[in-house]
């Protein structure tokens, strides 16, 4: 008669919430994951006699400038002009983190 049959095209409302729940989920990840980095790298030091130059995987911008400033933490390292993200995630295998 006149009566619509669901197709299963449109998703149920129960699938629409997952999805909203999940995008909060990533949205306030967004915001905390940089502040958990920080925070964790600021308690991971690293010791004065530590040799940058033998570890190739760091960019060679970085590992002259980590030799010539000689940060104390992961977190000072992080904050240095020339030591990218990708160096900092080198440091952090190294270290054992």
């Amino acid at each position: 008669h006149g009566a619509t049959r669901r197709t299963g095209a449109l998703p149920r409302l129960e699938e629409l919430r997952e999805l909203r729940f999940t995008a909060n989920q990533v949205a306030v990840e967004r915001i905390r994951r940089p502040r958990l980095d920080r925070y964790l790298g600021a308690a991971v030091r690293l010791h004065d006699t530590f040799d940058y130059t033998g570890l190739k995987a760091l960019s060679i911008e970085a590992r002259q400038k980590l030799t010539n400033v000689r940060p104390r933490t992961i977190g000072q390292a992080s904050r240095i002009s020339g030591v990218s993200p990708a160096d900092i995630s080198v440091l952090l295998v190294h270290v054992g983190r």
